[in-house]
């Protein structure tokens, strides 16, 4: 082996001449007497070790890996950082195994490294293993680029949100060298149409990392300042509401916000719950993700870390909640992964802790930077941002894509049900109370918004029972069922609910109030339990109007025996008369008659006309 110190004069000369240039910059010429010099004396182990490292700083890899290993077989133990070289070098080519072997060797042999690079080369030779398996093991991946309308050519798009219909989708746009909001709907035929800025939120500073609820008519959305215009500097979170076609003026979120940098929100589908990546103290290192519920006084509560589970003692950003309210996908540059930010995906168990994250494999994470992914209700139709390197403010690269999530990191499907409530005569709209319940007995209220509207995430493939009740009102009963999660037609029930006026009668009523869950077994007047729920909405409408005088009526269709079919809708009628006289509604308030046959609303000629003629009803005879 020949070192700087051994080496003939004609050989230092040529090395020195190199170091020159160096110095210069001239890296080119410095490689050509570099060169010169390992062909006159092939052992020269010092040539050898600049000689790579020449190479390297050129990303000619390939080279740099032959000065080095050449230098290696010459004295591994003459300057034990070639092992370091070797790794980093291989690693640029992507030969994770020869990456992890050279790594180790550095560890074990350099006892000078820093603790805090240790650790990082640990968690490099982790990540190599995991990328040899991933790589190894691809998932099925086909991103599509969303339409122009969405991506334009000059700017970069990215941090998508979706309203739970999935015909309103809200992302960041970079334009003169700030992030605004912008958003694009879906016409007639599905399609997007030309994307534009978000009125009364965008300002010349920058918003954006932003979250919209399933209803679309609240946003929470990150702005970053430098505390000129003497609001508060950094990046904070605020909320603003859509009200009447407009919206608010954004307002500070002080139950979130720290001194710190906070950002990147996601509310779930039920408003009851917010995540968020912050850096204030108390965190596991860089930046974690916080959490923090509303209470029953509306109250939203001090924000929780999401502890270990979740948060790394590196970076976890950009959360997404699903709207099944138990699955959350965020990006971690400190779980096992392909390299920098990977996407990854964590359950809600049972007991209220969160599962260890699964990465969403190779090709959906790279060794470059994944952006924030967003899942619809379906489960599995993803969307996410991606470019060239990073994924951020200072690339005009990016881009948002949909895919379709591999099946062991998709959501659970689910479906909504998005109901107005109006009056009957005068169509204003009311704030009434909608309660719908499951097929399972999971029971669900939420109040109409000052819109008279109500959204409400649910299961696919369960039927349910829904209840409109107001004060001074008839209830208004529904039953559905969500049956396809592959199609927002058959995954969401969409309907606008008259209600009517209890008002002074003294003789019959004209038009009966249906109770569509009250149910029986094929040919029996046996109820069903799920027809409680409906029932009990009944007595509370009596207790609460003790004037009230009402007729129960049975109806069948007109398939079997017309006498049997009398009988059957008397016993029915009779069943519910019975319910209420136990539940202390006194009988001289009641009546029940059963009317068979006799009184269609719809076809017998199809079973859908045939299960609207198979009801009960009740009439008001008089109210005071």
């Amino acid at each position: 082996m020949v070192t700087e110190k051994n080496a003939p004069k004609s050989i230092i000369k040529l090395y020195k001449s190199a170091q020159k240039c160096v110095d210069k910059k001239e890296i080119g010429e410095a490689i050509e007497k570099l060169e010169k010099a390992v062909e006159k004396e092939p052992a020269f182990i010092d040539a050898h070790l600049q000689l790579g490292g020449l190479y390297y700083s050129r990303g000619e890899y390939k080279q740099a890996i032959d000065h080095f290993s050449r230098a290696e077989k010459l004295d591994a133990d003459y300057n034990v950082r070639v092992f370091q070289a070797l790794a980093q070098s291989y690693e640029a080519v992507s030969n994770y195994e020869q990456a992890s072997s050279y790594y180790e060797k550095y560890l074990s042999k350099d006892d000078k490294v820093r603790e805090d690079y240790k650790k990082e080369v640990e968690r490099k030779i982790r990540d190599f293993e995991f990328r040899t398996n991933a790589i190894a093991n691809p998932v099925p991946f086909s991103p599509t680029k969303l339409s122009v309308k969405i991506n334009s050519d000059q700017y970069s798009e990215y941090l998508p949100s979706l309203t739970a219909d999935s015909e309103r989708i809200f992302f960041t746009r970079v334009t003169q060298n700030q992030e605004d909001i912008y958003y694009s709907e879906k016409d007639s035929i599905g399609q997007w149409i030309e994307a534009v800025m978000l009125p009364n939120l965008n300002t010349l500073e920058n918003e954006g990392a932003h979250s919209i609820s399933a209803n679309g008519k609240t946003i929470l959305f990150t702005s970053c300042t430098d505390g000129r215009n003497g609001g508060p500097r950094g990046c904070n979170i605020y909320a603003a509401f859509k009200r009447g076609g407009n919206w608010s003026k954004p307002a500070f979120f002080d139950a979130i916000n720290s001194k710190a940098w906070d950002s990147q929100p996601t509310i779930s589908a039920d408003g009851q719950i917010i995540v968020f990546a912050s850096r204030r103290k108390g965190g596991k290192g860089g930046s974690d993700l916080w959490w923090t519920k509303r209470n029953e006084n509306g109250r939203w509560s001090k924000p929780e870390n999401m502890d270990s589970i979740i948060n790394t003692t590196s970076r976890e950003e950009s959360p997404f909640l699903h709207p099944d309210g138990k699955t959350l996908y965020f990006k971690s540059d400190g779980h096992p992964g392909m390299g920098s930010f990977d996407l990854f995906k964590s359950k809600l168990n049972d007991d209220g802790s969160w599962s260890t994250p699964l990465n969403l494999g190779y090709p959906i994470n790279t060794e470059d930077h994944e952006g924030a992914l967003i899942v619809a209700l379906d489960g599995k139709t993803a969307y996410y941002s991606r470019g060239d390197g990073d994924v951020g403010f200072d690339k005009s690269n990016t881009d948002i894509y949909t895919f379709t999530l591999p099946d062991i990191v998709s959501a659970y499907p689910v479906g909504f049900a998005n109901i107005k409530v109006v009056d009957a005569e005068t169509l204003e709209v009311l704030a009434a109370s909608v309660n719908i319940q499951s097929s399972q007995g999971q029971l669900r209220s939420i109040n109409t918004d000052q819109e008279g509207e109500s959204l409400i995430i649910l299961p696919i493939g369960e039927n349910f029972s829904i209840n409109i009740d107001k004060e001074g009102y008839y209830f208004h009963s529904e039953r559905f069922e969500l049956v396809d999660s592959n199609a927002t037609s058959a995954s969401a029930f969409e309907v606008t609910i008259p209600l009517s006026k209890i008002v002074p009668v003294k003789e019959v009523a004209a038009e009966p109030v249906i109770l569509k869950n009250v149910l029986f077994e094929t040919g029996s007047y046996d109820l069903k339990s799920e027809s409680y729920f409906e029932l009990d909405n009944l007595v509370r409408l009596l207790n609460q109007n003790p004037g009230l005088k009402i007729e129960i009526r049975g109806h069948t269709d007109d398939v079997g025996d017309d006498g049997a079919n009398q009988i059957l809708s008397e016993k029915r009628a009779r069943s519910v008369y019975d319910f209420l006289i136990k539940n202390e509604i006194d009988g001289t308030r009641l009546n029940y008659v059963g009317l068979g046959e006799t009184q269609p609303i719809a076809s017998n000629e199809t079973e859908e006309g045939r299960q609207m003629n198979r009801r009960t009803e009740f009439l008001t005879l008089s109210n005071g």
